[in-house]
Order: structure tokens, then C-alpha cells, then sequence
């Protein structure tokens, strides 16, 4: 044990002594390491914010949402189902459904009626505690402001004048959804008051948003209504991107191998630098080296000194660089790729540090392969 403790002394030792005498061979490993692992991480950043400016972009646009539209004649029974929670359980999503039963003007302006079914009506009734409400994107209108006005409503028995409230909801809001294609607004109105309407068809509104974001889950949503319309010979149209979430995952998948790919060649390019180094420095102390093994002390020993070394060395460069990146990614990420002020957090980027990391690890395991054929050479053909 002692000699053991001795021999890790001395190759310490003559590690650091050739550090010193040689201080070209650790400062072209740690720099040439630094930057290269500097040049990537920017690379590789460059794709992680641009897929999470589209990701987000696409979830604005609808990606994690699915709509299912439905017209029934008067007394005809929908296929859609009034229990938010059977399709919240099936899917996995948030889900409202609405119930389009005719038109109110509000001044000279028409807005269409939707009410629900008393499945909802604790979700509903806070909104409009049993009272028409007129429902608005806050951010897309500001001629609505909040307060009371007054409807008319075309009944059975004629006009029907009630009192209304202007509510604005906000643009990530489920319900907001429905304004899709009207964003002027919709009235919201109870069960009870819907009934006296004289509506001809009922459009049913299935407004589902998905707990994944994925091209899986959509699809999984679209062949389920269409398999439920074709079963019941009715046409329910169900409206998702799930096309252009489909092409957005095949070009994350391609951009995924890009990243992996230039994470390679960065390793390829120390593992050489490493291997060259490694070789050339063992080759120098070749003799004395040899001697150790003559006294006993085992190839491993000598092989797991140049490991650790140039472990030590790009484990320091590494860390250098993922901080210095982390630092400066603002300045690089906006001037070089024209990316603004967005940065990205260290989580956000870890997928990519592990794996340029893995990839520093594996090259420098490969780098002592010759190291280890090196250390194999019989004694006598070392000192003869």
C-alpha cells in the first residue's frame, strides 16, 4: 500500500514537472479544448432557442389544442358528449364544450349565443352567475370595455331585451378559443335562458387543449372523432395543426442529429490533439517509465496517470467554457446569430452540455489506447 501511495506521488510529481517544463503541451490541450467547446456550445444554442422560439410559437398557434365542431337539426342528438371529464380522461387535456343556439345584437352589432350544459356549471356559473355575459380577448379589442349593456335577443315569442355583461378573458384563455374566426366576442348564457331561443341547429363546440404538445397526441385526437363520426354517420369536423407539428418534429429529429454529429466532431478533433500529445509525451519518458515497470510497478498505473491527466485537463477547460458561455451567450448569441436579447438557462441547455461532455469523456478513454499498447512493450526490447 505504501509503495502504491508512493508511486501516485511520483507520477504526480512528474506530471507536474513536465507541466512546467513543457507548458506548451497542458495549455494546448486546455485551450484548444476551451474554444472548441465554446464554438459548440454557441452552435449547439443557437438550435435549442431557435426550436424554443418555434415550439412556442406553434403553441400560440394551436399546438396543443384541438377543436370539434358538430351541426344537429333541432331535437337531433349530438355524438359529441356534454362531460368535460370523459374527454379529460381519455386524452389527458383540458376541455370545454359549448353549444352555439342563435345571435343578440348589442347596439348594431351581432354577436353569436353560445350556452353549456349543467355538466359545466361550476366552471361557468362564476362567470356569468346565470346571466348573458359577452365574452372578448382582452388584448384584441379595445372598443369593448368591461360593464353592463343591453341585448336583444330574437325568442319565440318575439324580441327579448336583457341586460348583458362585458367581460374581457384573457387570449390563452380555453374558452378564448372559440372566438377563433370572430374576434369581436361571443355571449355566454345559461342553460335555462338558451331554451326560450329559436334556434333551427345546434352547433356543439368540443374545445379540447392537450396536456402534451406532440404530433401523437393530436393525431391520437383527430382519429378518435373521426372514427366516432363515421361509427354515427355524422360529420364532425375536428380542426389541429397537427401537419405542421408533424414537419416541426421531423425537423427537431434532423436538428437532434445535427447537434449529436457536431458534438462527435468536436471529440474527434480532441481525441486526435489528445492522442498525439499523449503519445509523444510517453514516448519521451518511455525509459524511465519502462524502468518503473521493471521494479514492479504495473502498466495500469502509467496508462490511468495519462488518463486522469487529460481528464483534469478537459474537465477544467469544459467547465471553463460551459461559464464563460453562460456569460456571455447574450453578446454572442445576439451579434452572431441575430437571435436579440433571449438567453437561454442552464437547464434548458444541459441535454446538450451532457452530451458534448460524454463525448470529451469517450475521446479521452480512446485517446490512451495507444498509451495502453505502449505500456505492453516488453521490458527488453525497451532497454536493450
Amino acid at each position: 500500500m505504501k509503495s502504491l501511495i508512493l508511486t501516485c506521488l511520483y507520477l504526480a510529481k512528474d506530471t507536474f514537472h513536465r507541466w512546467i517544463t513543457r507548458l506548451s503541451s497542458p495549455l494546448a490541450r486546455l485551450l484548444v479544448v476551451f474554444f472548441l467547446s465554446l464554438c459548440s456550445l454557441c452552435f449547439m444554442a443557437n438550435y435549442v432557442l431557435t426550436a424554443k422560439n418555434v415550439s412556442s410559437q406553434i403553441r400560440q398557434q394551436g399546438g396543443d389544442f384541438a377543436s370539434i365542431m358538430e351541426i344537429t337539426p333541432q331535437n337531433a342528438t349530438s355524438s359529441l358528449t356534454d362531460d368535460p371529464q370523459f374527454y379529460e380522461e381519455t386524452f389527458g387535456c383540458k376541455a370545454v364544450i359549448l353549444h352555439s343556439v342563435g345571435s343578440a345584437n348589442i347596439g348594431t352589432d351581432n354577436y353569436p349565443i353560445y350556452t353549456y350544459s349543467n355538466t359545466q356549471l361550476a366552471e361557468f356559473y362564476p362567470i356569468n352567475e346565470g346571466q348573458p355575459v359577452l365574452l372578448y380577448p382582452k388584448t384584441q379589442n379595445a372598443t369593448l370595455r368591461d360593464g353592463p349593456e343591453r341585448l336583444t335577443i330574437s325568442g319565440n315569442g318575439g324580441s327579448i331585451v336583457r341586460d348583458v355583461r362585458i367581460l374581457g378573458i384573457p387570449e390563452d384563455s380555453l374558452v378564448c378559443a372559440q372566438l377563433s374566426g370572430n374576434s369581436r366576442g361571443f355571449i355566454l348564457v345559461a342553460p335555462e335562458l338558451a331554451a326560450t331561443f329559436n334556434a333551427r341547429s345546434n352547433l356543439t363546440s368540443v374545445l379540447l387543449k392537450l396536456d402534451e404538445m406532440s404530433y401523437a397526441a393530436l393525431k391520437r385526437v383527430e382519429d378518435y372523432f373521426k372514427t366516432l363520426g363515421r361509427l354515427d354517420n355524422k360529420r364532425l369536423n375536428v380542426t389541429t395543426i397537427s401537419k405542421l407539428l408533424k414537419d416541426m418534429e421531423l425537423i427537431m429529429s434532423n436538428q437532434a442529429e445535427c447537434r449529436a454529429g457536431f458534438s462527435i466532431g468536436i471529440a474527434v478533433i480532441v481525441g486526435i490533439l489528445l492522442t498525439a500529445l499523449a503519445s509523444m509525451e510517453y514516448r519521451q519518458n518511455e525509459y524511465i517509465y519502462t524502468l518503473m515497470k521493471s521494479f514492479g510497478i504495473h502498466p495500469i498505473l502509467l496508462v490511468g496517470s495519462f488518463i486522469i491527466e487529460n481528464l483534469f485537463l478537459v474537465a477544467i477547460a469544459f467547465v471553463a467554457a460551459v461559464f464563460a458561455f453562460m456569460e456571455a451567450q447574450k453578446i454572442v448569441l445576439r451579434e452572431f446569430f441575430r437571435l436579440g436579447n433571449k438567453t437561454l438557462t442552464l437547464p434548458e441547455i444541459m441535454p446538450d452540455v451532457q452530451l458534448l461532455a460524454c463525448a470529451l469523456i469517450a475521446c479521452v478513454l480512446i485517446s490512451s489506447i495507444p498509451i495502453v499498447f505502449a505500456a505492453r512493450r516488453e521490458i527488453g526490447r525497451v532497454l536493450k
